[in-house]
């Protein structure tokens, strides 16, 4: 089976992800489908939904520093976790986050700073893991995927019609920051702002 990104206007995206049960599934092939469009588009984290496919996983990589955005990855590690259930979270960090299935945008998240998580490998063998930082991040905004939820739906400020330059601009202006680390973290409706991009942002 040949997949593809899907994009937000796709109903499919707004859909809560079934549990995966049959692990004797050949899940390696499209895990690795997941990985080779996540390196051309430069994501490095990608949920299943995002592809069409109506199953609770989600594909993790971490890669060499990026110096250029034109340089090619040729370092990194995969990491695929199942039936991802979030059980803790604390602090409180934001990021200019982007997606795949939106093109040429980034939004203000708030997310928290510490997770705690249960969750499946490819075998079906269970897990337990506590990840903090910009890992909590990344689990959460492809958690929320398989829960029919776009960072879009979470961020404070959206920038639309943005260049990747534009947004690693964004993001330099307004790096990650970290506010909290112990409270207990819930998300909240945001008040959203959309902003047009200048070059003072």
């Amino acid at each position: 089976m040949k997949i593809k990104i899907i994009k937000s206007d796709d109903k499919r995206l707004k859909e809560i992800s079934k549990e995966v049960v049959d692990f004797t599934k050949d899940y390696k092939k499209i895990i690795e489908q997941m990985k080779d469009i996540c390196l051309e588009k430069r994501a490095y984290a990608a949920a299943a939904p995002q592809f069409g496919i109506n199953e609770r996983f989600i594909l993790i990589m971490t890669v060499d520093e990026i110096q250029n955005i034109n340089e090619e990855v040729k370092k990194y590690t995969i990491k695929s976790y199942f039936n991802p259930v979030i059980t803790d979270m604390v602090g409180q960090q934001t990021y200019y986050e982007s997606c795949m299935s939106v093109d040429e945008a980034t939004g203000k998240v708030k997310r928290p700073f510490r997770i705690k998580f249960s969750y499946q490998d490819i075998d079906g063998d269970k897990h337990k893991k506590t990840v903090e930082g910009f890992e909590a991040i990344i689990l959460c905004h492809e958690i929320d995927h398989l829960e029919g939820i776009e960072y879009t739906e979470r961020a404070d400020i959206m920038y639309y019609d943005v260049s990747p330059e534009q947004r690693m601009n964004i993001r330099k202006k307004n790096p990650h920051e970290i506010i909290a680390i112990s409270e207990t973290f819930k998300y909240s409706k945001p008040n959203q702002i959309i902003k047009k991009y200048n070059e003072d942002d």
